[in-house]
């Protein structure tokens, strides 16, 4: 029997095979990075005002809705200057503040640098520095009175620091942001609630942004989600409780197909009652002291 004679093209052919899985493979493996990445959580940091401010003009009317800039300088109190905390003043019993961590050194440039809208300094900044009771706002005008010459105090009451919140964004991108929820000055009881989403018709935002927008429109678009999304806050009168604030990491996800513009979310509570109590009965009437309203806004800028 005569031997076959080799193939010449058979280590070629194997060759050009292998080239076409490789190349397939790749194609697959970039397609899948490519969602991958454009889907990847994006802090808000420093730039992130800037570039607001830049797209706010050319994408404020779109064809989801229509919004005006009212009060640009609305953002943060901006003080003169860092102020250090100086409690000798308050003519109350220092007491009241034994549950909360010893004040930074650095605490009144973080202030500064937070009532000044450099809210990006929320991923990184430790409880010692907004469980302070002077980083809000009207602790002067409302806070210290409570304290001083305050009877009682009322059972419930809640906020959101800062009210308004103006993040510029791409179109398929995660944004991870953050919020301070604390309890009401006057606030005597433990509550508890549940953030939820909500997408407002119209209105104005705590930082002066007027807008009309299609509710519908924004819903199939801009989803948010909130870590945590149900919590407990610890009083704050007589005694501020170590609990009385809590940080909340925001993650708002945008639709691959989301058109250009500016879009409006709200965030407002809702009843949850966790499975522990914590040796104190929880307000299950939290949820009204704000009436339905909302705690805070996400102006949102997509390109």
């Amino acid at each position: 029997m005569s031997k076959s004679k080799p193939r010449v093209f058979d280590n070629e052919y194997k060759l050009r095979f292998g080239l076409i899985c490789l190349l397939a493979i790749s194609i697959i493996m970039l397609s899948w990075t490519y969602k991958f990445k454009s889907n990847v959580i994006d802090s808000v940091n420093e730039t992130n005002a800037e570039i607001f401010m830049g797209n706010f003009d050319r994408l404020s009317s779109s064809e989801n809705g229509v919004f005006t800039e009212l009060n640009l300088s609305a953002m943060g109190q901006r003080r003169m200057g860092p102020e250090p905390i100086d409690r000798t003043d308050y003519s109350i019993n220092m007491g009241v503040f034994r549950n909360l961590p010893p004040v930074p050194e650095d605490w009144s440039a973080a202030r500064y640098a937070f009532e000044n809208g450099k809210y990006y300094i929320l991923r990184a900044v430790e409880p010692a520095y907004y469980k302070q009771p002077e980083m809000y706002g009207d602790w002067d005008t409302l806070g210290i009175g409570y304290l001083k010459y305050g009877k009682r105090g009322c059972q419930n009451g809640y906020f959101a620091t800062p009210g308004a919140q103006r993040i510029s964004t791409k179109k398929g991108a995660s944004v991870e942001t953050y919020v301070l929820v604390r309890s009401s000055f006057c606030a005597g009881m433990p509550q508890s609630f549940k953030l939820n989403t909500s997408y407002p018709r119209n209105g104005i935002t705590d930082d002066g942004i007027k807008y009309e927008q299609n509710p519908l429109v924004v819903k199939d678009y801009i989803t948010v989600a909130y870590s945590p999304s149900g919590m407990v806050l610890g009083k704050s009168y007589p005694v501020f409780d170590a609990d009385w604030v809590q940080k909340v990491r925001v993650t708002v996800d945008v639709a691959d197909d989301t058109p250009s513009g500016i879009y409006v979310v709200s965030v407002g509570t809702d009843y949850y009652k966790p499975f522990l109590f914590f040796g104190n009965e929880l307000n299950d009437q939290a949820y009204k002291s704000k009436g339905g309203s909302k705690l805070f806004d996400l102006i949102l800028a997509v390109d």
